[in-house]
């Protein structure tokens, strides 16, 4: 069954209603949407069902058009439920999406069609700290902070943040 959840835009002053391919219960349903930065078009929105951890099945649905449709994406969906995803900018105009949950965290590099398990490590948030750009580096200026169960807390790490 899918879910319908109330949507907006910034060209839109009220909620509109949409319906997105993914399972709704009382502890499944979307948990975080995120928009593209390089395509604002693109919106990406993650869950599942909490309780079900694992399941990969429903929790991970993309839209084209801000919101107004909705689909699954093409190739791989994150590696079970999910609570959170956001959108890095990095240079030459790439963006990875991250998305994170109790079972793990999946990155995607190509808006979110194609998602791959980097840690079995469970996060429950995450905020992405962007600094003002270095054009003259060729690698990314940025930092990810994740919070999790247990008081857990991490920082991504990057090959400009490694020490």
């Amino acid at each position: 069954l899918p879910s319908e959840n109330d949507i907006t835009s910034d060209k839109e002053p009220a909620w509109a209603t949409a319906t997105l391919p993914m399972k709704p219960g009382a502890s499944a349903g979307v948990f975080s949407i995120a928009q593209s930065k390089k395509n604002a078009d693109r919106l990406i929105a993650v869950g599942g069902d909490y309780q079900k951890a694992d399941v990969i099945e429903g929790n991970v649905a993309l839209s084209d058009d801000r919101g107004k449709t909705w689909r699954l994406p093409t190739a791989t969906p994150p590696s079970g439920f999910r609570s959170v995803v956001v959108t890095v900018p990095v240079n030459e105009g790439r963006e990875y999406l991250i998305a994170a949950g109790p079972s793990g965290t999946d990155a995607s590099s190509d808006g979110g069609e194609t998602w791959k398990r980097v840690s079995k490590t469970g996060f429950h948030t995450l905020s992405v700290a962007l600094p003002k750009p270095d054009p003259a580096s060729p690698i990314p200026n940025f930092a990810i902070w994740a919070a999790g169960s247990e008081g857990r807390i991490a920082r991504w790490k990057t090959p400009a943040t490694e020490e």
